[in-house]
């Protein structure tokens, strides 16, 4: 005796399985993490050229100024063009290949600390994170299933 019956429900999830099996999460993860790249790369921007931090603070003036530049810091703009994004293990990474970065982001006893990296680098929005934090649980959950 068969099975009789609409099995179109049945059929979309055997097609969203193929989906899955065929990698379509893992570039969704890659598109998400690449837009997330981009938004962190956006927000140091703004944080350089508005000169304030990622909480929309501005930044505390200067203690010594050098020569005719009362409103722009030249090397702090040099920081910006030394920084480098990656994503590697799921995370974004931002490095400064100027060894001096380090004293502008934390600040020290004679420098006022003028913060322009994020303090927790999460990708996007709402929405778009817990669409992420799905895509890599359902992976994770696949993965363990397989193997």
């Amino acid at each position: 005796m068969g099975l009789k019956g609409d099995f179109g429900r049945l059929r979309g999830l055997a097609e969203r399985l193929k989906k899955v099996a065929s990698g379509s999460l893992t570039r969704t993860e890659n598109r998400l993490m690449g837009d997330a790249l981009a938004a962190t790369r956006e927000e140091v921007t703004v944080c350089f050229l508005y000169q304030r931090d990622p909480t929309g603070t501005a930044w505390a003036a200067r203690k010594t100024v050098y020569g005719n530049y009362r409103d722009s810091n030249p090397i702090l703009f040099d920081l910006l063009s030394y920084m480098r994004y990656e994503v590697s293990d799921g995370k974004i990474k931002v490095t400064n290949d100027k060894y001096y970065a380090f004293y502008h982001q934390t600040g020290t006893r004679n420098m006022a600390a003028r913060s322009f990296l994020p303090s927790k680098a999460r990708p996007g929005k709402l929405p778009d994170r817990l669409k992420l934090a799905a895509v890599r649980a359902l992976k994770s959950a696949l993965s363990s299933l397989g193997g």
